[in-house]
């Protein structure tokens, strides 16, 4: 008998919310959104961030293929008050988190959307900051929720 992975196991188990983890997603029993663990060492310009859950689709990244790039509010939900590592993000995802980098959400800024879209730094709290669409950034992609 085939091997199975731990998405796999996840998968067949039927087990869509609690705190699930794999070498691949974690679920946030908060928010019922499925997180990307394991990113790429890429960074992508705003405009380029859908070419991140592309490949993850395309892939069949978990063995799912709908992927997507975070709202601000999304990406926000998973900032943490207390730091671990001195990343203000959720536990589960401190170790994939790449320290001194920003990560992209799909949302632009209200006051320039032309120019600027709002990011994540987690190494510090509450940070959703306008930043130019041009300045690379990582992105960390999720499913489900909207």
């Amino acid at each position: 008998m085939k091997e199975l992975k731990a998405w796999e196991k996840v998968v067949l188990e039927g087990k869509n919310s609690g705190d699930i983890k794999s070498e691949y997603y974690w679920v946030d029993k908060d928010t019922g959104l499925m997180w990307q663990v394991v990113h790429e060492d890429t960074t992508y310009t705003w405009d380029e961030i859908d070419n991140a859950s592309a490949k993850l689709n395309s892939e069949k990244f978990g063995g799912l293929d709908d992927w997507r790039v975070p709202t601000i509010d999304e990406l926000k939900s998973i900032l943490e008050e207390n730091p671990t590592d001195g990343k203000y993000i959720k536990e589960q995802l401190v170790n994939s988190t790449k320290n001194n980098n920003r990560y992209w959400s799909s949302s632009t800024s209200v006051n320039n959307s032309y120019y600027d879209a709002l990011s994540v730094y987690f190494e510090c709290n509450d940070c959703d900051y306008n930043y130019s669409r041009s300045s690379s950034c990582y992105v960390r992609c999720v499913r489900g929720g909207k």
